[in-house]
């Protein structure tokens, strides 16, 4: 386990992180996070998504002063223009992403010094069931599956223990492998309105 007189392992402030493990334990109010993100429809395939609002503990983070803006788009073979990743790409994206930053900091909490980290993942979809061609193909991913290639003196054992806590701790994962309530709305714009 690190240290408190440690500045950082693999890029992460572990003091700091610490820290925050100790608050949160006081306080969980605090650990409560609303993300939030706004998609515009551009032409055909794209889309132009853009973050940068959440709330943290009940009340509105300002400390990001522009929004993050994400071009989506779809390939040619699916009626796109190519330009970007698609949805179902940003998923396995946002898997991996994900995982990439447990490992980093559960690494630099168990003291583990790491020199790289690599995820590869590939996902098995019918885009029938997007097209609503039968019933008899989901829409979503019918299997993901992700590799993790470490760098790294700690033990094969040590690096599978890690890698566990981090698969079950991933909040992406944990989404997308348990049901997750999804509130919908449809709110009609007449045509005169403004955007």
């Amino acid at each position: 386990m690190a240290t408190d007189c440690d500045e950082s392992i693999n890029g992460v402030d572990v003091f700091r992180m610490q820290e925050l493990i100790g608050v949160l334990g006081e306080n969980a109010e605090i650990g409560q996070f609303q993300f939030q993100a706004t998609s515009d429809w551009v032409s055909g395939g794209k889309t132009r998504v853009s973050i940068q609002k959440f709330d943290v503990g009940g009340a509105k983070d300002e400390t990001r002063s522009c929004p993050f803006v994400l071009e989506i788009d779809e390939p040619g073979v699916l009626l796109g223009s190519n330009t970007a990743m698609n949805p179902v790409e940003l998923l396995l994206a946002a898997s991996i992403s994900c995982l990439t930053v447990g490992m980093a900091y559960n690494a630099a909490l168990a003291g583990i010094q790491v020199n790289s980290i690599r995820f590869e993942a590939s996902g098995n979809l019918d885009v029938r069931g997007f097209l609503g061609m039968t019933d008899r193909a989901r829409p979503g991913y019918k299997d993901i599956s992700i590799r993790c290639i470490v760098n790294s003196d700690a033990s094969q054992e040590t690096l599978q223990s890690l890698y566990a806590k981090v698969c079950a701790t991933s909040p992406v994962l944990d989404t997308i492998q348990n049901p997750t309530k999804v509130a919908f709305d449809l709110v009609k714009e007449n045509v005169n309105d403004e955007p």
